[in-house]
Protein backbone atom coordinates (compact mmCIF):
# COMPACT_ATOMS: atom_id res chain seq x y z
CA UNK A 1 0.00 0.00 0.00
CA UNK A 2 1.37 3.66 -0.80
CA UNK A 3 -0.18 6.90 -1.35
CA UNK A 4 -0.13 9.35 -4.65
CA UNK A 5 -0.66 12.87 -4.68
CA UNK A 6 -0.89 15.27 -7.23
CA UNK A 7 -1.22 19.37 -6.01
CA UNK A 8 -3.36 21.37 -7.81
CA UNK A 9 -2.54 24.99 -9.24
CA UNK A 10 -4.21 27.79 -7.21
CA UNK A 11 -4.82 30.40 -9.99
CA UNK A 12 -7.46 33.41 -9.61
CA UNK A 13 -9.34 32.40 -12.58
CA UNK A 14 -12.75 30.82 -12.13
CA UNK A 15 -13.06 27.60 -13.91
CA UNK A 16 -16.20 25.85 -12.15
CA UNK A 17 -15.58 22.29 -10.87
CA UNK A 18 -12.84 20.48 -13.18
CA UNK A 19 -12.91 16.47 -12.22
CA UNK A 20 -9.74 14.71 -13.25
CA UNK A 21 -8.91 11.13 -12.03
CA UNK A 22 -5.70 8.87 -11.80
CA UNK A 23 -5.36 5.18 -13.22
CA UNK A 24 -3.69 2.35 -11.79
CA UNK A 25 -3.18 -0.61 -14.33
CA UNK A 26 -1.49 -3.84 -12.73
CA UNK A 27 1.49 -5.11 -15.00
CA UNK A 28 2.83 -8.87 -15.02
CA UNK A 29 1.44 -10.90 -12.30
CA UNK A 30 -0.69 -7.64 -10.92
CA UNK A 31 -3.67 -7.73 -12.46
CA UNK A 32 -6.39 -4.90 -12.89
CA UNK A 33 -6.73 -1.56 -13.04
CA UNK A 34 -8.71 1.18 -11.37
CA UNK A 35 -9.53 4.78 -11.42
CA UNK A 36 -9.69 7.38 -8.36
CA UNK A 37 -11.19 10.63 -9.68
CA UNK A 38 -11.14 13.78 -7.85
CA UNK A 39 -13.02 17.59 -8.33
CA UNK A 40 -11.15 20.54 -8.00
CA UNK A 41 -13.43 23.55 -6.76
CA UNK A 42 -12.89 27.22 -6.40
CA UNK A 43 -16.20 28.25 -5.72
CA UNK A 44 -15.96 29.22 -2.03
CA UNK A 45 -17.37 25.40 -1.35
CA UNK A 46 -14.34 23.72 -0.49
CA UNK A 47 -13.00 21.88 2.62
CA UNK A 48 -11.19 23.40 5.27
CA UNK A 49 -11.42 26.51 7.35
CA UNK A 50 -10.26 29.01 3.56
CA UNK A 51 -11.63 27.69 0.62
CA UNK A 52 -10.67 28.66 -2.13
CA UNK A 53 -12.82 31.24 -4.01
CA UNK A 54 -12.22 32.00 -7.52
CA UNK A 55 -15.45 33.30 -8.95
CA UNK A 56 -15.21 36.64 -10.11
CA UNK A 57 -16.87 39.76 -8.39
CA UNK A 58 -18.99 42.41 -10.78
CA UNK A 59 -18.86 46.40 -10.23
CA UNK A 60 -20.01 49.45 -11.83
CA UNK A 61 -18.16 52.75 -11.60
CA UNK A 62 -19.76 55.87 -10.54
CA UNK A 63 -20.54 58.36 -13.81
CA UNK A 64 -20.07 61.32 -12.27
CA UNK A 65 -21.58 64.68 -12.75
CA UNK A 66 -22.85 65.25 -16.32
CA UNK A 67 -24.19 68.25 -18.05
CA UNK A 68 -27.85 67.73 -19.15
CA UNK A 69 -27.57 66.35 -22.82
CA UNK A 70 -24.66 64.57 -22.02
CA UNK A 71 -24.13 61.10 -21.46
CA UNK A 72 -23.14 59.24 -18.37
CA UNK A 73 -20.57 56.51 -19.09
CA UNK A 74 -20.18 53.58 -16.65
CA UNK A 75 -18.20 50.80 -16.58
CA UNK A 76 -18.48 47.03 -15.67
CA UNK A 77 -15.74 45.05 -14.45
CA UNK A 78 -15.06 41.71 -12.77
CA UNK A 79 -12.72 41.48 -10.41
CA UNK A 80 -10.98 38.49 -12.05
CA UNK A 81 -11.24 36.26 -15.35
CA UNK A 82 -13.54 33.24 -15.41
CA UNK A 83 -14.04 30.40 -17.84
CA UNK A 84 -17.37 29.78 -17.35
CA UNK A 85 -20.20 32.15 -19.21
CA UNK A 86 -20.40 35.52 -17.57
CA UNK A 87 -23.89 36.97 -17.01
CA UNK A 88 -24.62 40.43 -15.41
CA UNK A 89 -28.34 42.19 -14.99
CA UNK A 90 -28.37 45.67 -15.75
CA UNK A 91 -31.15 47.64 -14.08
CA UNK A 92 -31.89 51.20 -14.16
CA UNK A 93 -33.23 53.24 -10.53
CA UNK A 94 -34.97 56.46 -11.85
CA UNK A 95 -33.64 57.91 -8.39
CA UNK A 96 -34.66 61.66 -8.42
CA UNK A 97 -34.86 61.80 -12.06
CA UNK A 98 -38.04 60.76 -14.06
CA UNK A 99 -38.53 58.57 -16.80
CA UNK A 100 -39.14 61.62 -19.41
CA UNK A 101 -35.34 62.68 -18.72
CA UNK A 102 -33.42 59.60 -19.42
CA UNK A 103 -33.27 58.01 -22.58
CA UNK A 104 -32.29 54.27 -23.86
CA UNK A 105 -30.53 52.09 -21.28
CA UNK A 106 -27.64 50.85 -23.35
CA UNK A 107 -24.59 48.10 -22.90
CA UNK A 108 -21.37 48.03 -25.50
CA UNK A 109 -21.17 44.58 -27.01
CA UNK A 110 -17.75 45.57 -28.65
CA UNK A 111 -19.17 45.59 -31.73
CA UNK A 112 -21.60 48.33 -31.34
CA UNK A 113 -24.33 49.79 -28.43
CA UNK A 114 -27.21 47.65 -27.63
CA UNK A 115 -30.33 48.28 -25.71
CA UNK A 116 -30.76 47.12 -22.70
CA UNK A 117 -34.40 44.68 -22.90
CA UNK A 118 -36.93 45.60 -20.36
CA UNK A 119 -36.61 42.28 -18.55
CA UNK A 120 -32.68 42.61 -18.22
CA UNK A 121 -29.84 41.97 -20.33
Amino acid sequence: EFDVRIASIDDAVYEGPEDFSVTVTGIGAVQGSDTGTATIVDDGSGPGPDPDDDRPSVTISDAGTINEGDTANFKVTLSNASESTVQVELGLNLGDTEAGDLGTLEYNTGSGWVAVPNDGV
